[in-house]
């Protein structure tokens, strides 16, 4: 058995028996090679287009509203004997202990319309209760509307049952149910309520839906920061800024050639620039502390 080299890691066998020789090989592979090329260069472009096609059959089969809710306190009733007492009353009539602003931002997260989406918004204990709301879907002038069953439950017609009747503002305190015909891909809705919780009790508000193929998901309030170690972040930042400029720039231009050091260097300053600045007020503040006594 003879073998002919071909290529680097290529040898085709030359068999007299068989009849083929190494000029026809040699066409064969030549023939061949730009095709096995193209797949090549081919294969992992169709691979990523296979991919991103699985991935967006998969997204769009899920629609997921996440929600986000925050709490401001307005007010609260308190008896002093020494400062006197303060009521929170809501309309002239409801007496609140502690009253809040809540706001709750729904989103449509997922890559689809969702059409006929009921959403339910609900407290977390007898403790608290929604008062009044405003609701709206951003960029939208059609109303939000509750749902036909929740109207029928809270709506106000004369009743002579004290039971019916409190069994009606219990629901109505305790949660809130929408019909949204149509929620669109993107859309937000933005719901704020008057919420009264009693003493030593925290602000609870859900979201929860039983739209078909409709997930709901809890999603925390992003958290901005407003000091640094107790300094303000603006403070710090241009205490930061200040610190790279007098300490860091002449160190670096003093005793390293200019290149990448710097260009790293700086980039890590840029991130972090507020945490030298911190720590050099603080500095300054305890300085200034010792020598004013």
């Amino acid at each position: 058995m003879l073998s002919v080299f071909l290529g680097e890691a290529q040898s085709v066998p030359f068999d007299p028996v068989l009849g083929y020789s190494a000029e026809s090989a040699l066409m064969f592979y030549e023939l061949i090679e730009p095709i096995q090329s193209a797949i090549s260069g081919l294969g992992p472009w169709f691979g990523g287009v296979a991919v991103g096609i699985i991935l967006a059959l998969v997204t769009n089969r899920r629609k997921i509203v996440t929600y986000t809710v925050s709490h401001d306190r307005i007010g609260i009733t308190t008896e002093d004997n020494v400062l006197g007492s303060v009521a929170v009353t809501v309309e002239g009539t409801y007496n609140a202990s502690n009253l809040y602003l809540s706001k709750v931002i729904v989103n449509n997260r997922s890559l689809k319309d969702i059409e006929n989406l009921n959403l339910t918004i609900f407290v977390n204990s007898e403790n608290c209760n929604l008062l009044t709301e405003t609701a709206f879907i951003h960029g939208s002038v059609s109303p939000v509307e509750y749902s036909d069953e929740y109207k029928d439950k809270v709506e106000s017609r004369p009743t002579d049952d004290e039971a019916e009747a409190s069994e009606r503002s219990a629901e109505w305190r305790a949660r809130r149910e929408y019909k949204l015909p149509a929620f669109n891909r993107g859309a937000t809705m933005e719901l704020t309520y008057l919420v009264d919780v009693a003493h030593g009790a925290d602000p609870g508000i859900f979201l929860d839906s039983n739209a078909l193929g409709v997930r709901i998901k809890y999603k925390q309030e992003p958290f901005v920061a407003t000091h640094v170690w107790g300094i303000p972040v603006r403070h710090a930042a241009y205490a930061g800024v200040l610190f790279w400029l007098v300490i860091i720039l002449p160190i670096l231009l003093l005793y390293t050639p200019i290149g990448g050091v710097h260009i790293l260097v700086a980039g890590v300053s840029g991130i972090f620039f507020a945490i030298p600045g911190a720590l050099t007020l603080k500095a300054y503040n305890y300085f200034r502390t010792i020598v004013s006594g």
